[in-house]
């Protein structure tokens, strides 16, 4: 028990030593200010949007505290800019414990910094401990002489004292120092107002009543100590940022941008940019790229991307961005003509002239692309047409562009005239048969331009017979349909053959008769059709025959016959005649000449038996005998 004692004595003694020691031997730490990072601190121009301004500067000069301060401008009167202090850990803690309180500013007598006083400070108290912001302290530092830095412990300067609020004690009329305020409210704390529209803490420039136009000063550090709380100072420094300027970043793409290896910046388009992220003077930077654009796929390069900031931005780093392109390609299949040019995107004629492969000229990734067929193979003619065709590049080549071409097809076709049988069929290139019935067109089925064509008759016509005979039926197609094939049909012509073309009767005896039969042949490949048969006159006849009742028709090889006569009249002499065979044959009309002659009867001969016989030759012999006697005498 007694050393627990022992030791919680020695604990106590060095508390109660710690609390004497003096600010600056107590642990101290330096908390930077800085914009982006205020560290608690607020920084605002009161009212808003007057001439009053603000901006965390390098300098000027050598600031005992780092490299940069906060730099204050006043242009109109009654305006001012405010660092105000509300947060924790100060609100609420004792006045009396406060042991160190200082400010580091410059002023700038060639700015006009002579106008009137520089910073000064606020404290907002509690001064009955009920709670109520009451009291407000305000201590003016003296402006430094020339362009320099000063340093001003406020703890003992001299303090005014106003009522904060109307109705409140508060501490109007009091003037000493923070001790004198301490030993006369003894239970004093700071407190903010509740709102905080006022802070623990204000340190100012500029003033409603006061004419600070003209003033330009900064603010380095604020020293404040607390016997309860670590001893701070409140470093103001600039911060220095790093930009440039992004160029050929493609339409809705995107690069991410590194800094120092941990900041990450995604930048979306064109034009300038910043990390947001500042740093101190003296700090190093490096720019990379993280990840490069994938939408198209780029490639970004980065110039001028490192260095050490000295006092300014880094505004000039390069990054220069390029789309990588990829080719569109693919196979033609099927192509006969002579050549066939395909096209993408309107441009970039490709002339093909066999089966293969093609490749138009690399483009940008995330471009589209549409191939099509410009121009059709021809001799012979042909239709190519295009798959997988069109479409956006999308970080690779295009190589299954396909372009297949088939044959144009064409028909052969004409007209038959002349038809009277009842069809006639027709062929080309030995099938593909026609059977046509009446005259009019005909069309074969379609073929390969290119390819030849021969028409031809299978089958004649019949009933009757015909013979169609083509013209213009050979040839080859060239990238028109034939219609100009014609088929002309004719009967077949019947021949007339006849056994005798004249009949000769000869010498006919008056009241006798002369009979003979003419037979009449088909000899042609046409129907004879015996439309008349032209008798002779007397005194010939046709007396009869099958060739006698017309019209009649013989087939080919057919025949039939005429009957002829010719008898002898009363009276006599010779005659002619002919009998006219009218038919369809060509040699229409076919005769036969008749001829004969007409004879009177002969006288009667007697007819001797052999007595009469015996009788004329002894006769005879006599007469012959009297010549001979007759002569020798």
């Amino acid at each position: 028990m007694r050393d627990y004692v022992r030791l919680f004595t020695l604990l106590l003694v060095a508390g109660c030593l710690t609390s004497l020691l003096p600010a600056d031997a107590r642990a101290q730490s330096e908390v930077v200010v800085q914009p982006g990072s205020l560290s608690g601190w607020t920084v605002a121009v009161s009212p808003p949007d007057s001439g009053a301004s603000f901006d965390f500067v390098s300098g000027p000069g050598v600031p005992p505290q780092g490299s940069g301060s906060l730099g204050a401008e006043i242009s109109n009167s009654g305006t001012r800019v405010v660092l105000m202090r509300s947060s924790a850990p100060y609100s609420g803690q004792t006045v009396s414990g406060l042991n160190a309180l200082s400010i580091t500013t410059y002023n700038d007598e060639a700015g006009g910094s002579s106008v009137a006083d520089g910073w000064y400070v606020d404290l907002y108290i509690d001064s009955e401990n009920n709670g109520i912001p009451d009291c407000r302290l305000h201590q003016a530092a003296p402006q430094p002489s020339g362009d320099t830095w000063a340093t001003y412990d406020l703890l003992d300067g001299t303090w005014t004292g106003f009522n904060n609020i109307e109705g409140e004690p508060g501490c109007e009329g009091f003037s000493g120092t923070l001790s004198d305020f301490a030993a006369a409210s003894p239970n004093a704390l700071f407190l903010a107002f509740p709102d905080a529209s006022e802070p623990v803490v204000r340190v100012s420039v500029g003033n409603a009543d006061t004419d600070y136009v003209g003033y330009r000063g900064n603010l380095d550090s604020v020293t404040i100590s607390h016997s309860d709380l670590e001893n701070l100072v409140w470093d103001f420094e600039p911060l220095y940022r790093v930009g440039g300027t992004v160029s050929g970043l493609s339409s809705g793409s995107e690069v991410e941008l590194a800094l120092n290896g941990s900041q990450l910046l995604a930048v979306d388009s064109p034009g300038a940019f910043e990390f947001p992220d500042g740093f101190l003077m003296d700090s190093d930077y490096e720019v990379t790229v993280e990840t490069q654009p994938d939408m198209p796929q780029q490639i970004c390069t980065v110039t001028n991307g490192s260095g050490t900031l000295v006092d300014d931005d880094a505004d000039d780093v390069q990054v220069d961005c390029t789309t990588l392109t990829f080719t569109v390609g693919g196979t033609v299949s099927g192509l006969a003509g002579d050549q066939v040019v395909l096209q993408n995107n309107g441009g970039d004629d490709q002339v093909l002239n066999a089966d293969g492969s093609f490749t138009f000229a690399p483009q940008d990734d995330g471009s589209g692309y549409d191939v099509a067929v410009a121009i059709q193979p021809a001799d012979p003619a042909q239709t190519c047409s295009v798959a997988n065709g069109s479409g956006t590049l999308t970080g690779a080549d295009v190589t299954d562009v396909e372009v297949t071409c088939t044959n144009d097809q064409f028909t052969v076709g004409g007209t038959v005239s002349g038809l009277e049988g009842d069809q006639v069929v027709l062929q080309n290139n030995g099938g593909d048969d026609q059977v046509v019935t009446a005259d009019g067109g005909f069309t074969f089925t379609a073929q390969d331009d290119g390819t030849d064509y021969s028409i031809s008759v299978l089958t004649q016509p019949e009933d009757p017979i015909q013979t169609c005979t083509v013209a213009n039926g050979e040839g080859t197609l060239s990238g028109a349909d034939v219609t100009d094939v014609q088929v002309d049909c004719a009967n077949e012509p019947p021949a007339v053959e006849l056994t005798a073309g004249s009949l000769d009767f000869g010498a006919v005896l008056d009241g006798e008769t002369g009979a003979e039969t003419v037979t009449l042949s088909n000899t042609g490949t046409g129907d004879l059709v015996i439309s008349e048969l032209a008798e002779p006159d007397m005194p010939f006849a046709v007396t009869g025959g099958s060739c006698t009742a017309v019209p009649v028709t013989l087939l080919p090889g057919e025949s039939c016959e005429i009957a002829i006569e010719f008898t002898a009249a009363s009276a006599s002499g010779a005659f002619s005649d002919e009998v006219a065979i009218v038919s369809n044959a060509a040699s229409s009309p076919d005769t036969i000449t008749l001829s004969g002659s007409a004879q009177p009867p002969a006288l009667p001969v007697p007819v001797l038996g052999w007595h009469g016989l015996l009788l004329l030759i002894l006769l005879v012999a006599g007469l012959a005998l009297r010549r001979g006697r007759l002569a020798a005498g």
